[in-house]
């Protein structure tokens, strides 16, 4: 994004580490991480200096890079995404998924989708499928919608950080852009867009 360079440009004129934790699919077939492997040394001041990744991600558009300008650190399970992975909250969605054939996963991003989840909610209420509703981190629900949500049986707001309990528990994934389409794709889970 243009905040995203504006930021890493700042942060190196500063002196400032700057770094990009991965929060999605990481490599050449993400579009973000994509337009690095062609970077040139000049427009190194626009990226982070830092970029920790998950173990076993594609890195290869690292791999051109100076290692004085940019680093990768690979990083293990995060503390926060075992401890969401042990919490009642995740106990609670292992055990409801458990219980449907079909658990749907709607990661938001975009406007449309909480309006249509908001206007289907009868279907939703009486439907035997088990929802999991994943709100986008910088854009959270609307109370209003929350608390509907809250009190359906068949669904459930899984706003942690991580997708991984909601990705590992989903066999059908609806979103309208979302770098979770590139995971559920990898794990041959059914992609509605």
């Amino acid at each position: 994004s243009n905040f995203g360079l504006a930021l890493s440009n700042t942060c190196r004129r500063l002196g400032i580490v700057c770094g990009d934790f991965q929060h999605g699919v990481a490599g050449l077939r993400n579009q973000n991480y994509k337009i690095l492997y062609d970077i040139d040394f000049y427009s190194y001041s626009y990226i982070p200096s830092t970029f920790y990744l998950w173990h076993g991600t594609d890195s290869r558009f690292l791999k051109h890079m100076d290692a004085e300008m940019v680093s990768c650190i690979f990083v293990d399970n995060p503390d926060f995404v075992t401890s969401h992975l042990a919490s009642d909250k995740a106990n609670k969605i292992r055990a409801m998924a458990s219980m449907s054939n079909t658990v749907l996963l709607i990661s938001l991003g975009n406007e449309w989708l909480p309006k249509l989840i908001s206007d289907s909610f009868p279907l939703l209420a009486s439907d035997d499928a088990f929802w999991i509703i994943r709100p986008h981190p910088r854009k959270p629900l609307q109370k209003s919608l929350s608390a509907k949500l809250t009190n359906c049986d068949n669904v459930i707001v899984d706003d942690h950080p991580s997708p991984v309990l909601a990705i590992s528990c989903c066999n059908v994934h609806l979103s309208e852009s979302s770098s979770l389409l590139l995971e559920t794709k990898d794990l041959d889970i059914l992609n509605i867009v």
